[in-house]
This record gives C-alpha cells, structure tokens and sequence, in this order.
C-alpha cells in the first residue's frame, strides 16, 4: 500500500498507508464552501491526461499549518494535504507528451501531494531540469504566486513603496519590487531578524512596526505618503497600517492571507479616494 501524510482530524496528523476511504473529489458546493478544489488521488492508474508522481520533498505552508489549527476547514477528514511539492514522474497517461517517467515536475495541484504517489492532470504539471541538484530549491509555488501578484500590480517610476511585512512571502516580495526604480521603498515588519533580512532584499529603510522608533518614524511622514502599499503580515495590524499610510488615489494590495474576519476604515478609504 501507499503511505501519505494524513490529517486524520484538525489537531491530529499521521503518517500511514493510505485508504480507498481517505480518497474523494468534494462536490462542488463543498469546493465553494471550503475554498477548496481537490485535483489529486493516490490510489488507481494514471487516465488520460495524467501522471502519477511520487512526492520527492514537500514545503510545509501556512495553509497546511491553518488546516492543522482548524483556522481553515476542509470538507472532510481525513485528508491528504500538502500543495506545494517536488515530484518525480512514475507513469504518464494517454496524451501526454511533455512528461516521461524519470522526470522531475513541479505540480500545481491543490492538496493531497504529500504521498509517496499521486495521480493529477498533466497540463498543470510542469517539467524540472534533469540535474535540478537540491530540490529544495525547485518548490515553484511560492515564487510563482510572487510573480503572478506582482503582475497585477501597478508601481510607476518614482513610486514610493511600502511593503508590511517581511515573513518568508513578503521577502520574495521584496526581492521582485526591489528591481523596480522607485524614490522610496520601506519595509515594516514586527521583528528585527526579519528586517535585516529585508534589507538585505532590497529595501532603502526599514521601521520596527510597534516601537517607539516606528512610531516617530510614520509620524515624522507627511499625510498619506506612499503611494502603493504592499500588505504582506496577513493580519488587521497590518491591513490598518496599509489604509492609514496609503496616499490620495494610492494602491492597496492585499497579498497577506487574512484567515479571519477583518475590519476596514472605509471612513479613511474614501477620504484617501
């Protein structure tokens, strides 16, 4: 039988073979309810258009985390977590042509990857250098959520940029803005190791969020000074920090992952335009 990691229920979580009653396809009721969308199964063949892949490491994310915590729900337990993987090519089904057994691919499969096999569709399934050398470096998902955001977003020559934030996606963040020719690009963040990392990253300055340094450094800032705000922390500090420093007809963007109910100063919103 296949071994899987398995969140048997929210709290609890094993590592055991795999059965045919821990494999379904929520309905699509349940998919819009949990924001869930299960692509994945371990058990069967490949079919037409699929790949069956052995997991060769997986990345532990925040959503994992907030599945374990109950912060997040699924629509049923147990479940095979687990989005963000290197995989190995075991089997290729019928159609496909850019994979072969032996390749390495890096899967955009929500759920169910942290199995030593998993079958899911082919056409979100990219090919990996043959000689990737540590795969640690290849799990794809978090950068390329970087870059997908980014893309949306609209920062103009001379912008001046703030980004809260400096966690493990707000440093990737950085790094990508960082290469945009601002007049101004300052990161806050709660902890000191993580502005050092930042800057580092890229940033011109970093402020202490929540110190007395911080404090005099956003008072000390004319009205409404930047004018894109970039809000990485996933936390109401942070979207209040956002909307209180963003400038008239400035940008918000909300790439923080808010798990619980926010409030929002729609009062200042609509005086910033």
């Amino acid at each position: 039988m296949i071994k899987s990691v398995i969140l048997e229920r929210i709290g609890e979580i094993s590592y055991r073979e795999i059965q045919p009653s821990d494999v379904y396809k929520p309905t699509l009721e349940e998919e819009i309810a949990h924001g869930t969308k299960v692509v994945t199964r371990q058990i069967g063949d490949p079919g037409e258009g699929e790949i069956e892949t052995e997991a060769v490491l997986g990345a532990v994310c925040t959503h994992e985390v907030s599945l374990y915590l109950g912060d997040l729900t699924h629509p049923r337990y147990p479940m095979v977590p687990g989005h963000e993987a290197v995989h190995r090519v075991t089997r290729v089904g019928k159609g496909v042509t850019h994979l072969k057994e032996g390749d390495y691919a890096s899967c955009c499969w929500y759920m169910g990857q942290w199995s030593r096999k998993v079958i899911g569709p082919a056409n979100v399934a990219w090919k990996l250098p043959d000689d990737l050398g540590d795969p640690a470096n290849w799990v794809v998902e978090p950068p390329a959520s970087i870059v997908n955001a980014v893309s949306y977003m609209v920062i103009k020559p001379g912008a001046k940029v703030l980004v809260i934030g400096a966690g493990f996606m707000g440093l990737l963040m950085i790094q990508l803005i960082a290469g945009y020719p601002m007049a101004d690009f300052v990161v806050a963040d709660l902890k000191p190791s993580n502005l050092d990392l930042a800057k580092r990253a890229g940033a011109y300055h970093t402020v202490l969020s929540g110190s007395g340094e911080g404090e005099e450094y956003f008072k000390s800032l004319p009205t409404g000074y930047f004018d894109v705000v970039i809000e990485c922390s996933g936390s109401q500090a942070g979207l209040d920090l956002a909307i209180e420093h963003s400038g008239m007809a400035g940008f918000i963007y909300l790439f923080g992952w808010h798990r619980k109910t926010r409030t929002v100063d729609f009062k200042l919103g609509h005086l910033r335009g």
